[in-house]
């Protein structure tokens, strides 16, 4: 840091002979603190100790050391509360500030929003600098006294010089000379003003006035401490000390005051020269010289703002369009149209119409398709909604019917031109809607479905638009109408809807096309969520130029069988696996059942063996969803909607099979896989993904049950429950034990592989749960003990 960045300012000799100096600062990087030295500048240099003491300055670290720099109920605590409840209220709009109170703010610790905040008002005003930690008085000054000042940043307890002053005179001071190279650029209800910054200066005021001799009022609510970047127009500005006097308006948009030190200021107003100048202040805030004014003459320049609320309605008797729109009262900002603080009394409203939506998108040509032109008054209360009725014949063709598009814009007194509004079609009603559409058929591919029909036949259809529903066994599905594969949904009223969806249209234009190239209409239905495994009704509705669209057959979904057709993606997402549920070991046999996540295309379940966790699995059995099995593994086929419903069947997902091709006193380990209708396997084939649970055959041969121990306290920092039994492992008559758990509203589960000692340590046992533990013998043929009684173990 250079030395120009520190600066010390002296404030005046009091009648007691006393006096003191200020020191700011900017933010050093990483600094967690400063220490401020101070030395006579004619003297030897020796710094002496820090004028803070052993406290560095810096941001308060609790709400106690924040007291002792401000008081509740001073400018500079109302501008800390304000400023914390902006920060917590965030950007928001229409967000209401709650009051924020400093104390709990600093006790807590600033987050870095706040802490940017803080800095940021450090420049303009000297007890919010001591709060950020950029400033410090220096009261032990002798006046007239000559000193040198340097500033420290301290890190990790460590010194370095951040910048050094240049001579202070105790007790006297130079005020800030006035800002030179002042500018003054007019806009349209606002100036901008800039001015190079001088030596000493901590912030600036602005004034202005209607005559360059005064009387000058200021119109800065606060004092401006940042540089400017850009300019009214949005073009880039060298780093400037600036301000931009805006005219207030209220929440109707009018013109309104808004005060600025107690005085309420108003304007500045299009067509009024005003007169501008500047001076700084130091960091005492005492005000030096004004600059010489400048002149500026705000001028309307900003549109009226884009007619919104655009309506084209046909007339009641069909030989006609009606327009609507709502009054533009206001510029592009929102502001009432004013000018010398007068308001506009009238503007022309231009209207355009043209065949084509593209004719009047294209702004370069848009005034050939003006067709009139109405005069309004933007005071007229009385009349907020202009009307146009355009009763020009050709909006009535002998055939059918034609669109007809319109856009509005207004130009205000001065000429100046809004934006267009958007562009807003209709067209005299033809009430006749097109007949049914006769759909070809529909294919399922792997990320869309692709549909197909026949042309309309009448002359007048502009184009189809495809719905799309939800099939179930073939039929269109009808949400509390019964899930029934053999009957077509119904209700005893004879009337019910189905719950069909626009997906997509084809215009009359790429229909002719497709029909020219292809001899049917189609459309690929991309919308389809991915990977759905359910089927798709489809339903095709011609719609003529009036936009009077196929309603149905009349006497139900609307849509009839005859109407709609099912489809469904060639999906290749595989089912998730199931979960095995119990593994039960039989005489010669193993019990499996599992449960699966309710999928609609499930089709099959493969049960897959190994002798060891990570060896690879054996195909054992394929079991389908009807509970029939079979040896042969299910590789899948295209579905018919006919098999699939809408909504998945909970009974479908669960299953079991009882594997008898073992061998008695043999540890086996299982994975079971869900197989779709298209024979996507659970994790896509890799089997060893699965999660294996293991079990064993056993005969009836029982060997002596064990006994569980009372338990022993965990020992401190361990991790697990220990459980021990007895009696002692024999090996002569034993293969081992396995430990059984159970918690709260679960089965038991075994937790333990054979072990051939008397105890176990659990490493999946949660603090805080209760779990009994059960233990069983094994023995060499591998047949299981009963279980001991349960022991109660808390962690």
């Amino acid at each position: 840091m250079t030395g120009s960045l520190v600066h010390v300012t002296s404030a005046g000799i009091a009648a007691d002979g006393s006096t003191f100096t200020v020191v700011r600062w900017e933010v050093v990087d990483d600094a967690e603190g400063y220490n401020v030295y101070r030395r006579p500048a004619a003297g030897p240099v020796s710094w002496g100790p820090p004028l803070n003491g052993t406290t560095t300055v810096r941001v308060p670290s609790s709400g106690a050391e924040l007291l002792a720099i401000v008081s509740p109920g001073t400018a500079a605590w109302s501008v800390l509360v304000n400023g914390l409840s902006a920060v917590a209220a965030g950007t928001t709009p229409g967000t209401v500030l709650s009051p924020v109170d400093p104390v709990v703010v600093f006790d807590r610790g600033l987050t870095p929003a706040e802490r940017t905040f803080v800095q940021a008002g450090a420049q303009a005003d000297l007890t919010m600098g001591r709060i950020a930690g950029l400033a410090f008085i220096d009261t032990t000054v002798t006046a007239d006294e000559t000193y040198l000042y340097e500033l420290r940043a301290v890190r990790n307890g460590a010194e370095s010089v951040a910048g050094t002053s240049g001579d202070v005179w105790a007790g006297h001071f130079t005020l800030p000379p006035a800002p030179s190279g002042v500018t003054a650029q007019a806009g349209d209800g606002r100036v901008l003003v800039s001015w190079n910054r001088p030596p000493a200066a901590a912030t600036f005021l602005v004034q202005r006035a209607t005559s360059a001799g005064g009387p000058y009022a200021r119109v800065n609510a606060r004092p401006v401490t940042h540089d400017l970047t850009t300019d009214l127009d949005g073009q880039p500005l060298p780093a400037t000390p600036g301000f931009i006097d805006a005219a207030a308006w209220d929440a109707d948009g009018a013109p309104a005051t808004h005060p600025v030190d107690g005085v309420a200021v108003d304007g500045p107003h299009n067509g009024i020269t005003y007169h501008y100048r500047v001076a700084a202040r130091d960091a005492l805030d005492r005000t030096g010289p004004w600059s010489a004014p400048v002149a500026a003459l705000p001028i309307r320049a900003l549109p009226p703002m884009a007619p919104d609320e655009v309506q084209v309605t046909p007339t009641t008797s069909a030989d006609g369009m009606v327009v609507r729109w709502r009054t533009v009262i206001r510029n592009v900002e929102g502001h009432r149209f004013t000018d010398h603080d007068v308001p506009d009394s009238t503007q022309t409203n231009l209207i355009h119409r043209a065949p084509a939506r593209e004719q009047l998108e294209d702004l370069a040509t848009l005034s050939s398709h003006l067709v009139t032109s109405l005069v309004s008054d933007p005071r007229d209360v009385t009349t907020p909604v202009q009307t146009w009725t355009d009763t020009d014949p050709a909006l009535v063709p002998p055939y059918g019917t034609t669109p007809f598009y319109y856009r509005v814009l207004v130009r205000d007194q001065y000429g100046l031109v809004s934006a267009p509004s958007a562009v807003v079609g209709n067209r005299v009603p033809d009430t006749t809607p097109p007949g049914p559409t006769v759909i070809v058929d529909a294919v399922g591919r792997a990320d869309h479905i692709h549909v197909e029909w026949r042309e309309n036949p009448e002359p007048d259809v502009a184009g189809y638009r495809i719905y799309r529903g939800v099939c179930d066994f073939g039929r269109i599905y009808i949400p509390g109408t019964g899930h029934d594969p053999d009957k077509e949904p119904s209700d005893p009223t004879g009337r019910f809807t189905c719950d069909m969806v626009l997906v997509g249209e084809v215009p009359l234009g790429d229909a002719r096309v497709m029909m020219h190239d292809d001899g049917v209409i189609w459309f690929d239905d991309s919308s389809v969520p991915a990977n759905s495994p359910i089927c798709y009704a489809y339903w095709i509705r011609a719609y003529d130029f009036a936009d009077n669209l196929y309603p149905g057959d009349g006497h139900g979904c609307p849509a009839k069988k005859a109407e709609y057709t099912c489809a469904a993606l060639r999906e290749k997402t595989p089912p998730e696996p199931p979960v095995i549920t119990n593994l039960k070991a039989r005489n010669n046999a193993v019990l499996i059942e599992w449960v699966g996540a309710p999928e609609q295309d499930i089709r099959a379940f493969h049960v897959y063996r190994s002798d060891k966790e990570n060896d690879p699995p054996q195909f054992v059995a394929c079991v389908f969803t009807d509970g029939t099995t079979t040896t042969v593994p299910w590789h899948g086929i295209v579905p018919s909607c006919m098999v699939l419903p809408a909504m998945p069947d909970p009974l479908a997902s669960r299953g079991s099979y009882l594997d008898t091709a073992v061998e008695p006193h043999r540890e086996y380990w299982y994975r079971v896989a869900g197989v779709d209708w298209l024979g996507n396997e659970s994790t896509s084939g890799n089997l060893t993904a699965i999660p294996a649970s293991s079990t064993f055959t056993y005969t009836s041969d029982l060997p002596g049950t064990p006994t569980v121990l009372p338990p022993t306290p965990p020992p401190p920092g361990g991790c697990g429950l220990e459980v021990t039994w007895e009696p002692p492992f024999d090996p002569a008559t034993l293969r081992g034990y396995v430990v059984s758990r159970s918690s709260p509203g679960a089965p038991p589960r075994q937790v333990s592989p054979i072990l051939t000692v008397t105890s176990f340590t659990d490493p999946t046992a949660r603090r805080g749960i209760d779990y009994r533990y059960t233990v069983q013998a094994v023995d060499a043929a591998g047949t299981l003990s009963e279980p001991s009684l349960p022991v109660l173990h808390r962690y």
